[in-house]
């Protein structure tokens, strides 16, 4: 696949989440790929307070790559 076509990646995972491992293999695989991302590891679990406090920050970064300026969310 064309590089340049790979459509915006940004993930993100709690410390805590039972998840944690794989997000982390997902992130060094894409670098080992060379493949650009957007990786981030925060506290917190698996939970739906993880997922109000982070959902924002990637309807962001999203929203800034389908070239939009603003967001009402």
């Amino acid at each position: 696949m064309d590089r340049d076509k790979i459509p915006a990646i940004r993930f993100d995972c709690g410390v805590e989440d039972g998840l944690i491992e794989d997000n982390r293999a997902l992130h060094i695989h894409l670098e080992k790929l060379n493949i650009s991302h957007e990786y981030d590891e925060y506290p917190g679990a698996h939970n739906w307070a993880y997922w109000d406090e982070h959902i924002q920050e990637a309807i962001q970064v999203h929203w800034r790559t389908l070239g939009k300026t603003e967001t009402r969310v």
